[in-house]
C-alpha cells in the first residue's frame, strides 16, 4: 500500500490517498504469432508448473493479458489467483495463458533467485498480447512500414500496433519476448 498526504497549499479537506496492491518489478512484453499465443493447456509440463505453484512457488509472477484469437481477456492477476479461475485448471485462466511467455518467467524467476543473496527471485509481470497468424506489418505502424524496402502498405497494416503495442507505450518493460514464427526462404 502507498500512502500520499498533501502537508501544504491543499485543494481539499481530504489530503491522504492511497493505493493498494502495487508491486513493483520488471514487466516483459510477450507477443507474436501463434507459438507465442498457445495456450499452456497444450502443453506437456503445464501440470507441473500448476503443482508448484499451487505449493509457492513462483509467487513473484504477475500474468495479464489481452483477448486474443486464442486467448482470453486476463487483468493483472497472481498465478495462485489463475489457476482458481476454474476447477479445471487447463481451463482456467492460467490455462489459457501463452505458454512461452509464462515459460519464460518461470525460467526467469529461476534464474533470478539462483542469483540473488536470499534466493528470492524480485516481481516480475509478464503482458500476453499475441495474435495468431498475425503478420509483422500488423505490429508495427504505417510510418515504419513505408521505410522497408519489400513491405507493402494495405488496411490491416497497423491493426495490432494501435491496439496491442499503444497500450503498453507508457509502460516500462524490461525487455520483449518475441515469436514470430518460421520462415524459410528457398531462391
Amino acid at each position: 500500500t502507498i500512502t500520499a498526504e498533501c502537508t501544504a497549499g491543499c485543494a481539499t479537506t481530504n489530503t491522504t490517498a492511497a493505493i493498494e496492491h502495487v508491486t513493483f518489478g520488471d514487466v516483459w512484453y510477450c507477443g507474436g504469432q501463434s507459438n507465442m499465443a498457445l495456450p499452456l493447456m497444450h502443453t506437456l509440463s503445464r501440470n507441473t508448473s500448476r503443482d508448484n505453484i499451487l505449493k509457492g512457488q513462483y509467487a513473484n509472477l504477475r500474468i495479464h493479458g489481452i483477448h486474443g484469437n486464442m486467448n482470453p481477456d486476463l487483468a493483472w492477476s497472481t498465478l495462485k489467483d489463475a489457476i482458481a479461475s476454474n476447477n479445471d485448471s487447463d481451463l482456467s485462466l492460467f490455462g489459457s495463458f501463452s505458454a512461452t511467455c509464462y515459460y519464460f518467467g518461470e525460467a526467469l524467476s529461476d534464474q533470478l533467485a539462483a542469483e540473488s543473496a536470499d534466493g528470492q527471485a524480485p516481481p516480475v509481470g509478464l503482458i500476453h498480447t499475441a495474435w495468431g497468424g498475425s503478420t509483422i506489418e500488423q505490429w508495427l505502424d504505417n510510418e515504419t512500414i513505408k521505410t522497408c524496402g519489400q513491405a507493402t502498405l494495405s488496411p490491416a497494416n497497423q491493426e495490432w500496433h494501435d491496439t496491442r503495442v499503444l497500450p503498453y507505450v507508457d509502460t516500462t518493460v524490461k525487455g520483449w519476448v518475441w515469436y514470430q514464427g518460421e520462415f524459410t526462404y528457398k531462391s
